[in-house]
């Protein structure tokens, strides 16, 4: 608790900023944008770290309240003073855990945007900048609803209610070091699928399970004159597009990633789509196309 409170005292007022609206836009040189968010990457690893073990300690200390408020009914004084402790330490816990999980961020942020930052900081044109758009609040929030079904029965469950959201939270591009022109755009289509049954002690019990389509679409502008672009049929679960112009050859892909969480996908998810468009190119010399 006191490492993830201790993070957010040194943030400074624009990472504070960027916590608090869970949106970062604009154009950055690498090296400024990873030094900009990699605090508040740290931030948001101790707080969730923190807040489980935080909530578990809050509901110890207002139970022991409660039983050292009863001694006090039955008139055992001595404990006065420990329940003014045990209460004003679960009310301090509390108000903490609200505030750390009023910033908590999508798990999306540490375990994707930023390992794709750091290597394509490696892979930049010199003196290039970044052009980002990123959504740091959850897949589930609230803005990202876009419907509720109508309740249906499924197995065991007798009420199975299921609410979509929309999560078009990361896209961007720059320039790479041998002259492409690289763009990249991720969406995620979440189910939220309440289920209700009955158990066999006669007791109402809900759970809730996910699904998660992720779109990733990668575009991709090789210079002719060093690339020569080779025919490849797609892998299963992508879509490829061809354009020429007279100086490019521009690769559109699209790959779809199914799951059973909200979990983030891997990064290499996003890795492999890029590495799919070079696998489609041979050096232009090769073609005999260089110039």
């Amino acid at each position: 608790m006191f490492e993830a409170l201790k993070a957010f005292k040194s943030l400074s007022p624009e990472q504070k900023a960027l916590l608090e609206t869970k949106q970062v836009s604009g154009e950055f040189e690498p090296g400024a944008l990873i030094g900009l968010l990699r605090p508040i990457a740290e931030y948001d690893r101790l707080s969730d770290k923190s807040r489980t073990p935080m909530g578990c300690s809050t509901g110890a200390l207002f139970v022991l309240s409660f039983v050292f408020l009863i001694l006090i009914l039955n008139e055992v004084w001595l404990v006065a003073p420990l329940l003014l402790l045990s209460l004003g330490g679960a009310i301090f816990l509390l108000v903490t855990v609200l505030k750390l999980g009023k910033l908590d961020l999508s798990n999306n942020f540490r375990q994707v945007a930023m390992p794709l930052f750091a290597v394509l900081k490696e892979d930049m044109e010199a003196g290039a900048t970044m052009n980002v758009r990123l959504d740091l609040s959850a897949p589930t929030a609230k803005p990202k609803k876009t419907g509720t079904g109508k309740p249906y029965k499924e197995g065991a469950y007798y009420k199975v209610v299921d609410t979509t959201f929309v999560d078009p939270w990361f896209g961007g591009g720059t320039r790479l070091a041998d002259g492409s022109l690289l763009q990249w755009d991720v969406t995620d289509d979440v189910v939220e699928s309440a289920r209700t049954k009955k158990t066999a002690r006669g007791k109402h019990k809900t759970k809730t399970k996910y699904r998660k389509l992720s779109t990733i679409n990668v575009t991709i502008a090789l210079p002719h004159k060093e690339y020569a672009v080779t025919n490849l049929p797609a892998d299963e679960g992508e879509k490829v597009k061809v354009r020429e112009s007279e100086k490019r050859t521009t690769l559109k892909l699209a790959k779809k990633v199914k799951s059973k969480s909200i979990d983030p996908i891997a990064p290499a998810e996003i890795f492999d789509i890029i590495s799919e468009a070079y696998k489609r190119v041979r050096p232009a010399a090769a073609a005999g196309s260089a110039s």
